[in-house]
């Protein structure tokens, strides 16, 4: 059995499978389908029959849904189960899935409540959705991938990324002296850093946040620093070499999180 938690806001976690918030439903947990939903650009085909696909198919959204049995004879203590559930459910934030190491962000979108003919509300069937706000599940520990970086050089970097999905990482620069530039190519992606701040003092560490389209340095948004590129990167499946220009040495930290479809 699959042991799957909620995260809510605050850091709070509860397992599913545990009596503390399915009880006594707990060994009914099941989840059901996954339901992708892509969106898919398409015209009528202007000599055929049919249509034609144009660009890529983007992935919308998907929604996982969980079922389980429950039964109290004691009618305060079965409507206590309930929302208990309910509260717990109407804060979470992730789903984690603990037998794989993974988790996924959502929310909330349906309760559903189908209790047996003739009960006084002592048993019922319940499902509850969940939409995931980002339909990929990802690693459940961050990966940190550690490179000393050459002033004046291209520094090539192997990486390989074993997920299904490109990677949006976040690099961390850390440097003693006044720093330059900062370079970063992958492939055809590439961005360009000029920050007369880097490298002075109280601002040794530059993050450059390629998932949430930003840049900080000692706390401060430092995004309008990029000079030149196609900005930030993501990093395809499988092997690929990243390439890392600086003008003074740097340690490079490459903080990512694999991600999967199921």
């Amino acid at each position: 059995m699959i042991e799957y938690v909620i995260e809510d806001k605050d850091g709070d976690q509860y397992v599913l499978n545990d009596s503390g918030i399915t009880s006594p439903g707990r060994e009914s947990l099941t989840p059901g389908s996954d339901d992708f939903e892509y969106d898919t650009n398409t015209v009528p085909n202007s000599f055929l029959q049919g249509s034609v696909k144009i660009g890529s198919i983007r992935l919308m959204k998907k929604i996982i849904e969980f079922t389980l049995s429950r039964a109290n004879e004691d009618d305060s203590a079965y409507r206590a189960e309930v929302n208990n559930l309910i509260a717990k459910l109407e804060k979470v934030k992730y789903l984690i899935d603990n037998t794989n190491s993974r988790r996924i962000l959502v929310t909330l979108i349906g309760v559903n409540i189908l209790y047996d003919p003739g009960s006084l509300h002592h048993s019922s069937e319940e499902s509850f959705t969940l939409l995931c706000l980002e339909p990929f599940w990802e690693d459940l520990e961050e990966t940190i991938q550690q490179e000393n970086i050459v002033a004046g050089t291209p520094n090539l970097i192997s990486f390989t990324n074993n997920g299904y999905l490109e990677l949006l990482p976040i690099f961390t620069f850390v440097v003693t002296a006044f720093c330059q530039t900062v370079s970063v190519t992958i492939g055809g992606q590439s961005i360009k850093i000029e920050d007369p701040i880097f490298g002075t003092t109280n601002n040794e560490e530059m993050v450059v946040d390629n998932k949430e389209g930003i840049i900080i340095n000692n706390n401060l948004d430092r995004t309008e620093r990029i000079v030149d590129g196609l900005g930030f990167i993501n990093i395809p499946v499988g092997a690929s070499t990243i390439e890392v220009l600086m003008s003074v040495t740097a340690v490079l930290n490459i903080s990512y999180r694999e991600r999967y479809y199921v």
